[in-house]
């Protein structure tokens, strides 16, 4: 994601991406949009059935992102980016269990459209 938003324009800081974190979560942002200076944590799936966003209730607790990026794992050359969501959309939403301790969810597909994202980034707008 890092690599295809500097590719397109999109300013961007992550100087802790690679970085190993120590503890159950990583506390900061995946990344920060510069213009607008709006942090964001990329949440990607990694099964075939996965089918939601799934952000930790605790790593949720310890910090809520401005947005969070649902992505899915295909294999080791590819990642498919489903949409967004904003911190202030999941605050709305109760934490459910589906196997991994209290979660918030969304369903991929029904996430805010990665082109309005894109579009957004590139402007300097606030994403919301």
């Amino acid at each position: 994601m890092v690599d295809y938003l500097r590719s397109s324009g999109v300013s961007i800081a992550a100087p802790d991406l690679l970085i190993p974190h120590q503890g159950n979560h990583k506390k900061g942002a995946d990344f920060v949009i510069e213009k607008s200076n709006q942090t964001v944590d990329v949440k990607a799936a990694n099964k075939p059935y996965h089918k939601r966003i799934l952000i930790r209730e605790d790593q949720f607790q310890a910090k809520v992102h401005d947005l969070y990026i649902g992505a899915k794992y295909c294999n080791d050359s590819e990642i498919e980016f489903h949409g967004y969501l904003s911190g202030m959309q999941l605050l709305n939403k109760a934490p459910k269990n589906f196997g991994y301790g209290l979660c918030r969810s969304m369903l991929l597909s029904q996430l805010n459209p990665m082109e309005v994202f894109m579009e957004k980034c590139l402007i300097g707008e606030i994403i919301i």
